[in-house]
């Protein structure tokens, strides 16, 4: 099997841009239930609609070999539900300023108990690189001891990585009780900057540290969609993303996060209304962005820049079915204050996107 999504491209102010990327190039075999191959694919790892925390298409996909299986258990024990697991294991080949290539380890557990209610587990693990200590294969599989300690020089492996649980319940109401209503969603996921060990007496126990949270919701009501997610990566001392012991770049590529946009240290609410038809939709939304430039954290105490970033914005957009191809255009305008945490450095920002889906 081979797969191909080019999107080209220009970017037209200020000067004229081209662009050419694949939001999948893939090769592989591919039996529906169960698969492996190896490209970039662009991904979405969670519940969530604007953002997501673990893996998005907010940055560039990286190269991975991937694997996994989709389906029911055999026999009786199909009743349990259904079951999707995926595993890759790749590089960050984009420019870094701390390690050049470092290793990224996926994995992705999802549990269908039911239709209406989707559980995941998440986890994204970073090892290797140009100039850091060979990998522990066991602790890089189960982090069992995921700090190291003493070690000035840092030539012994650490782990990096963020980890995931997140729930999802949609329920058909039109197909329940009929009327206007046609779904009620609400999802919530919940993550860790690094795993650690806690003790409950004498027992050791996996927890989650750095901890973030995003929060959904959505009611469509014929056909109009009512849609809002609030996330929060504000534990400064252990820093989403970025700022770790051996990997200061963190879970990024060109200096984009990739995970959610709003980046470390940031807080985001949105809010869209959508209204959709069989061969078009519009849709209006807004968001607020809020993020604190975290310059250190030290025995429990956070330094921060004196300004915080905040961008307001506002979007409206429209698609179209003609001919075969979806047809779009959106524009947003968007006031910032404090940009890049600097005092005074305010202004407004225009975005207006064409581009036809074939």
């Amino acid at each position: 099997v081979r797969r191909a999504s080019p999107t080209g491209g220009l970017d037209a102010i200020p000067g004229v841009t081209p662009m050419l990327s694949f939001a999948e190039l893939w090769v592989g075999y591919d039996r529906g239930k169960g698969w492996i191959g190896v490209g970039t694919q662009d991904r979405w790892m969670g519940p969530g609609r604007h953002g997501t925390l673990l893996l998005s298409d907010n940055a560039v996909a990286p190269w991975m070999l991937n694997g996994g299986v989709d389906g029911h258990l055999p026999g009786v024990l199909g009743v349990i539900g259904r079951f999707r697991a995926e595993a890759g294991v790749g590089f960050l080949t984009e420019p870094r300023r701390d390690v050049p290539n470092p290793g990224l380890l996926m994995m992705d557990f999802r549990w269908m108990p039911h239709p209406v209610v989707e559980i995941g587990v998440n986890r994204l693990a970073m090892f290797g690189g140009e100039g850091r200590p060979n990998v522990d294969i066991g602790q890089l599989l189960v982090p069992s001891e995921p700090h190291v300690y003493d070690d000035p020089d840092k030539t012994l492996p650490d782990q990096n990585e963020l980890a995931t649980v997140n729930f999802r319940v949609n329920a058909p109401l039109h197909k329940w009780f009929g009327g206007p209503f046609g779904h009620l969603a609400g999802w919530w996921e919940y993550g860790g900057e690094d795993m650690i060990l806690r003790d409950l007496g004498t027992i050791e126990y996996p927890s989650l540290a750095g901890v973030g949270n995003l929060y959904g919701g959505e009611l469509a009501i014929g056909p109009v969609v009512l849609t809002g997610e609030y996330s929060r990566l504000m534990d400064d001392y252990y820093r989403w993303y970025v700022g770790h012991r051996v990997y200061h770049d963190g879970f990024t590529q060109n200096g984009r996060v990739l995970g959610h946009f709003g980046g470390p240290d940031s807080e985001t609410t949105w809010a869209q209304l959508a209204v959709w038809g069989e061969r078009w939709r519009v849709r209006a939304s807004g968001d607020i962005v809020r993020r604190i430039g975290v310059i250190e954290a030290s025995n429990d105490a956070i330094f921060t820049l004196p300004t915080e970033e905040e961008r307001l914005r506002g979007s409206l957009g429209a698609d179209m079915l003609l001919r075969g191809a979806w047809w779009s255009a959106s524009y947003s305008l968007a006031n910032v204050t404090g940009e890049d945490f600097i005092p005074g450095n305010d202004g407004i920002e225009h975005r207006f996107v064409v581009g036809v889906d074939l």
